[in-house]
């Protein structure tokens, strides 16, 4: 038969075609109306047929009386014709009749953090927003902003790691570049099962994996981390109301720009930041004297929790006491910092940390750093360069005064 005459005979072949199922599997006798989906199945089939996509062969007429996936096993073991077995192979081929992918789908950076302090007003707001609704109606994304070593990504991760029963897919996927955002996209990708091969176009799997999101249907969280440029999201914004999403960012206008809610998050106030330090170091002051030094301690770095993961770490590995870490780190605080490892969970240091938001100064802004640095570096009242009452007069500071600087 050839491949015209089979498509020619599509209709009546598929409306011929019974396709319910009984609960435990077996095929049920009486006709009923054709399922939607063995329906575009066989319709599909015959569309690759008539472009020759298919070989055309003589198919045998049991083909027709499938009732799903597991009639096409049997079938393959009971016909006789060699050109129905290649045809059954090439529908398989197709992979319409289940969702190919392979789920539940998690790709997380870390596991969960049990060192991990506070901020329980913060995950419960997460939770609020982001959480699967049993009739969704739209997408919810979410921004989380502040300082760099402030805890963004860890706040996130901890929401991530108490939450994977609430998805079917979470992807993490750092977004500061666009190479690092399309790399976890291909990542995401393979781990889903939708990439056909090592070859594939980068761009490919992109689509593919914003194709499966959109149409899906299944509830899943995307955390696009330490993002720069919000544009970059534009490649793999989906439209699911299935689907949760979370960026972070220093910016605040980076984290707000495509979310309907954001979360400034602060560095720890004077008490809970003793409480964490505590937390971390595993270690009670022992005395008013090693109180007094922990809190100088806490303030010193201003409650910044990468600060105090650091120096909790180079405490308990040193075996010293607040009194003599705080001797220690007035004296030498750059040191300290300078020769620690990136915390486990963390993928930088504070220098680290810090020296990234400097690069991202303009010329005149880093320039009027390097001269503040020169007459002090530790007591330049920050009120000289965000008030704007300051009166600053001078034309070479004009930059203060741009907003988007």
């Amino acid at each position: 038969m050839s491949s015209s005459s089979l498509t020619k005979a599509n209709a009546a072949t598929i409306d011929a075609a019974p396709a319910s199922f009984s609960s435990g599997g077996e095929r049920e006798r009486s006709r009923s109306p054709t399922n939607p989906v063995w329906k575009a199945a066989i319709e599909r089939y015959y569309g690759e047929l008539a472009k020759g996509g298919i070989k055309a062969s003589t198919i045998d007429k049991d083909l027709w009386d499938v009732r799903g996936p597991d009639e096409l096993i049997r079938l393959s073991r009971e016909i006789s014709t060699a050109e129905t077995v290649a045809a059954l192979k090439d529908f398989q081929s197709l992979q319409i009749l289940s969702d190919p992918a392979r789920l539940p789908c998690f790709m997380i950076p870390y596991g969960l953090n049990l060192r991990f302090f506070g901020r329980t007003a913060e995950i419960q707001t997460l939770k609020d927003a982001l959480h699967p609704r049993e009739e969704p109606t739209q997408l919810r994304a979410i921004g989380i902003h502040g300082l760099g070593g402030v805890g963004k990504s860890q706040l996130a991760l901890h929401y991530v790691n108490t939450s994977m029963d609430a998805f079917e897919v979470i992807a993490w996927i750092p977004a500061e570049t666009q190479i690092k955002l399309v790399q976890a996209l291909c990542q995401l990708a393979k781990k889903l099962g939708l990439a056909e091969g090592e070859n594939e176009d980068d761009y490919q799997n992109v689509g593919k994996v914003r194709d499966w999101l959109n149409t899906a249907g299944k509830p899943f969280l995307l955390i696009f981390d330490n993002v720069g440029k919000l544009g970059l999201l534009d490649q793999i914004w989906p439209a699911s109301n299935r689907g949760s999403i979370i960026i972070t960012s220093r910016s605040h206008s980076q984290a707000a720009g495509r979310v309907t809610a954001t979360i400034a998050l602060s560095p720890f106030r004077a008490e809970e930041g003793r409480e964490v330090l505590q937390s971390l170091t595993g270690m009670k002051p022992a005395g008013d004297e090693e109180e007094t030094a922990a809190r100088e301690v806490c303030r010193l770095v201003d409650g910044l929790p990468l600060a105090m993961v650091q120096i909790s770490n180079f405490i308990r590995d040193r075996g010293y006491s607040y009194g003599e870490f705080l001797r220690m780190y007035e004296k030498s605080a750059e040191k300290i910092f300078a020769k620690s490892e990136p915390p486990v969970e963390y993928n930088h240091t504070l220098l680290t940390t810090w020296e990234i938001s400097l690069q991202s100064l303009s010329t005149e802004a880093t320039a009027l750093q390097n001269l503040l640095v020169f007459f002090d570096p530790d007591t330049i009242p920050e009120r000289l360069l965000i008030n704007a009452k300051a009166e600053i007069q001078d034309a070479r500071l004009e930059f203060l005064s741009d907003e988007f600087e």
